[in-house]
């Protein structure tokens, strides 16, 4: 009989729970994510680059 992967994850779960794995400990840390600009930033900075090319007056006929 083959072991199927869901049989060794549940089986190595199982067991870890159950020896406890002395002297084995995980660590987390909780990390908070860098400022991010708001949106708007990113999206007038691609609409300056665009302008240029053709892209304002499109937009600005078709709304």
């Amino acid at each position: 009989m083959v072991p199927s992967r869901r049989g060794l994850v549940k089986g190595a779960a199982a067991g870890g729970l159950l020896l406890g794995f002395p002297g084995v400990t995980v660590r987390y840390e909780a990390v908070a994510a860098p400022p991010s600009n708001p949106l708007i930033d990113p999206v007038a900075d691609a609409c300056t680059r665009l302008a240029d090319h053709g892209w304002r007056t499109l937009l600005r006929t078709v709304t």
